[in-house]
């Protein structure tokens, strides 16, 4: 019995540790959910990335001139693109 006192102490110690981390996504994703609530895509006359939004960060897209014709927009912060699909 005293050979399986130390595999439950690792066992409960890993299932602890599995358990915060789970806790730790779940508060992410519910700031990025009450983040996505208030996301304003045009802030003056910028357009904002929505990526860096969800991380708690205010990025400006930018026109993307040299890019492939279906990049509209692209963010310099994150490397996150709106594209267009064209048919």
């Amino acid at each position: 019995m005293s050979a399986r006192n130390p595999l439950l102490r690792n066992t409960r110690g890993f299932a602890r540790e599995v358990l915060a981390k789970a806790q730790r996504q779940v508060k992410l994703q519910e700031l990025q959910a009450h983040r996505l609530e208030s996301f304003t895509p045009v802030i003056g006359t910028d357009y904002q990335c929505p990526t860096c939004w969800l991380m708690g960060k205010h990025s400006t897209m930018t026109p993307s001139c040299d890019a492939p014709p279906d990049v509209l927009f692209g963010c310099g912060t994150c490397g996150y693109e709106i594209t267009v699909a064209r048919h």
